[in-house]
């Protein structure tokens, strides 16, 4: 008996794409009509009998369109449909060439290329310079990040310093009478005149405290001098920073091609953008969310770690007036959380103080 003959790789791609469908969605707990109803509200109907076909292997074709709506509509990148990562140890990536899935989402991102060649020319073209415009833009939020929080920083501690410049000089003056005291009290023993033993411990006592706290305020100074050069460094490191993504965002429009949209804190570098948070500008009426558009960008370090805090930024299906609130509200929390570990930290010397003595 005659075997078929055995499928061609875009039949493999296909039926692995629809492989990935199926697993995504018996995992959620989705039904081959809800999963249908996503696709319809996001804009392309897929029918049930068409996922129907696809998933049980009868419809050998699957489209880039098809591709990205249901991968939406699952809440997942389009990469994990073409090639199962987690799943497979091996992915076909192109007819008979099999790479770690993994690599060849890497590869679909435009992250890891086949051959030197292709990596080397990379950073020239549109998409590899926008990779180091995006790099140069967090790079610029986590400057201005730190920027803040040293001159947070400075400030409280310039306010402590004032506060401990009038106890410091108290306690030179204090420091100082008992200096005389003392003194009076060895030219009195020295002479053979009568002196109080218990009034001169007492006051070697006293003088050797203000001399310990005087060092203390004395150290505190010299902290606000680091928070102050901690500060000149961040703003050095803000204007660096800042050079670096006005110099890409001119090489990509000196090529003719259009550089990404900046986020609103980081107009100023190119106020004729648009924010990106007010784009798109349509909007889904849907309230599911596979049909509201929702993207989250996550900022990634050098060291691929996604950072936190002011390194997530999120395009929400918001006004743009409530997505500047949010962003106010997460900016002023940064440094009160800041003071709030500061405080407890000063705290927490006082208490080992307290017990010393």
């Amino acid at each position: 008996m005659t075997q078929p003959p055995a499928p061609d790789w875009s039949t493999r791609l296909a039926l692995s794409v629809a492989r990935e469908v199926r697993r995504h969605r018996q995992a959620q707990g989705l039904s081959a009509q809800q999963l249908a109803d996503r696709c319809a509200q996001i804009g392309m109907p897929i029918q049930r009998s068409v996922l129907a076909n696809l998933e049980s292997g009868r419809r050998t074709t699957v489209t880039i369109a098809e591709v990205l709506v249901l991968a939406h509509a699952l809440n997942v990148p389009p990469g994990v449909l073409l090639f199962p990562v987690g799943h497979d140890q091996s992915a076909e990536v192109l007819p008979d060439s099999w790479i770690e899935p993994f690599a060849a989402v890497e590869w679909l991102a435009g992250r890891t290329f086949f051959s030197h060649d292709a990596s080397d020319d990379f950073f020239d073209t549109p998409l590899g310079m926008t990779r180091i415009h995006q790099d140069a833009a967090n790079n610029l939020r986590r400057a201005i990040q730190a920027k803040e929080q040293a001159m947070h920083e400075f400030s409280r501690l310039t306010v402590r310093h004032e506060k401990d410049q009038s106890t410091y000089d108290a306690l030179q003056a204090e420091s100082e009478r008992v200096r005389e005291r003392l003194n009076e009290i060895a030219h009195a023993a020295k002479n053979g005149e009568e002196y109080d033993f218990n009034e001169s411990e007492q006051l070697a006592e006293r003088h050797r405290m203000l001399v310990k706290q005087a060092d203390g305020v004395a150290e505190a100074a010299a902290t606000l001098r680091y928070a102050q050069q901690r500060l000149t460094s961040a703003e050095s490191r803000v204007s660096s920073a800042e050079a670096a993504l006005n110099e890409i965002r001119q090489k990509i429009k000196g090529q003719g091609s259009v550089p990404p949209l900046l986020p609103r804190k980081l107009l100023y570098i190119d106020p004729e953008s648009p924010a990106h948070e007010d784009w798109p500008a349509k909007r889904a009426d849907s309230s599911d969310v596979a049909a509201q558009g929702v993207l989250v960008e996550a900022d990634i370090s050098a060291s691929g770690e996604v950072t936190s805090g002011e390194q997530v930024d999120m395009i929400i299906a918001a006004s743009g007036a409530e997505k500047e609130r949010i962003r106010e509200l997460l900016d002023e929390l940064a440094p009160r959380l800041s003071e709030t570990i500061n405080e407890a930290v000063e705290e927490a010397f006082r208490r080992r103080e307290q017990k010393e003595k």
